[in-house]
Formats: structure tokens, sequence, C-alpha cells
């Protein structure tokens, strides 16, 4: 379960990776929203059950996206740890979910309740 204030964050997740949204679609995604607290672990498994099952083709899309935003951001700003390391697996793993989905988890990962198993 998430706690009520992590709410925040992982909006956060989203408004900052919007390839994220791209591929499970804005209604799929403001769904985490629209929802009670005990019922957000579902919504967020749902995303990510979305994202898993996405096309190649918008796989390949949002990749690029992904990978030209972070170039573009790279030359304006230091990108923080956790975009170097998407950036990162973005050269070893190009047009991969596995980058999407990774965004979702590292940027997600410290929005949730430590100590709670996520099976």
């Amino acid at each position: 379960m998430l706690k009520r204030s992590k709410s925040r964050s992982l909006r956060g997740v989203l408004d900052n990776v919007p390839e994220i949204v791209q591929v499970v679609g804005s209604e799929v995604a403001n769904q985490l929203f629209d929802t009670t607290y005990e019922d957000e672990e579902n919504k967020l498994r749902s995303i990510f059950s979305r994202l898993m099952s996405a096309t190649n083709d918008l796989i390949t899309t949002a990749t690029a996206k992904l990978k030209n935003r972070l170039h573009r951001e790279n030359q304006v700003k230091r990108l923080t740890e956790k975009e170097q390391l998407v950036s990162e697996l973005e050269r070893q793993y190009p047009d991969d979910v596995g980058l999407i989905s990774a965004c979702l988890f590292f940027l997600t990962m410290s929005c949730l309740i430590p100590q709670k198993r996520y099976t």
C-alpha cells in the first residue's frame, strides 16, 4: 500500500516521465489518483501490467522520445543519478520495454512504504 503523501510523488513521476503516460494512456495513469489508499497498490500494478503488454511500436516510439528528452536535458543540466541510470540502460538495451518500466520502478521505489513486501 502507498501512503497518501506518496501519491504526490507518484504523480510527480508520471509528470516527469511523460513516456510512461504515453505508453499506458492518460486514462489508466490517472486512475492511480482516483482511488482509495488501499486500492493504490492494485492501480500501480495495473499501470505496470499495461506497460509490459504494450506493442513494440509504442515502446520503440516512447524509448526514442525518452532518449531524446534525456539528451536535451543533459545539455542544460546535470541528470539525476536515476536519469543517468536510465540513459545507461537505454544504451545497453535500446527499444526495450524494460527501459520504460525501469523509469516507473526506479522513480517510484522511494515512494513505497519501507519494509512492505510487494509481490
